[in-house]
């Protein structure tokens, strides 16, 4: 069973892990690396904003989902890649939201871009090197 709980500050380090490995930072649209103090400062506030979600599996922390302003982003641990749980996450968090949530992915993420899609997100923009999503409630 997936399902999506309130990240705490208890979460950095896992949530570090998760969205700083070197193959995650590569499909990210910021790719430099991060070192973890500018991580911890940049989560504190994060994790205050609130929409900042850890995807649980059966309980155990596999990534993370988050929604700022109206985009949403997502990380998962590589164990948790490739079995659907990445689109339940989404999904999840879209219907948390129930508002309008767009998505940026790299377009050499088809990974990314295909969760993306199965979610019912629509491309709105193909621009450099990015694909531009919508998705909005029925």
């Amino acid at each position: 069973m997936i399902a999506l709980r309130d990240a705490t500050i208890d979460d950095a380090q896992r949530v570090y892990a998760w969205n700083c490995a070197p193959d995650v930072r590569a499909a990210s649209g910021d790719q430099r690396p991060v070192a973890y103090a500018d991580h911890l400062r940049w989560y504190q506030r994060r994790v205050q904003a609130g929409e900042f979600w850890i995807v649980e599996e059966d309980g155990e922390p596999v990534g993370v989902v988050r929604i700022d302003r109206d985009a949403i982003s997502i990380s998962l641990a590589p164990e948790a890649r490739g079995r659907g749980i990445g689109q339940l996450a989404i999904a999840a968090a879209c219907a948390r939201r129930g508002e309008p949530i767009v998505a940026t992915v790299r377009t050499t993420n088809a990974a990314s871009r295909a969760c993306f899609e199965a979610c019912g997100f629509s491309t709105v923009a193909l621009r450099d090197a990015f694909v531009f999503y919508r998705w909005s409630p029925s």
